[in-house]
């Protein structure tokens, strides 16, 4: 019995052990992502507004011609 006992509480220390690796890796996980977002939201911004100066540009020269 006592080695029983001794199995369950390894067991148990086992999956402590992988429960704590896994919160860790979801944490990393969860600030790469929230970065890689934030990352293109602003990309998508500055596309955005090039897109609206070359627009701009474009007109100024088809009025000069």
């Amino acid at each position: 019995m006592a080695l029983c006992d001794r199995l369950l509480d390894e067991i148990s220390k086992s999956r402590e052990v992988e429960r704590r690796a896994y919160d860790l890796w979801m944490g990393e996980y969860d600030r790469t992502k929230a970065g890689i977002d934030k990352r293109l939201d602003e990309t998508e911004t500055t596309i955005n507004l090039l897109t609206v100066e070359i627009n701009s540009l474009t007109k100024r020269i088809n009025m000069l011609q």
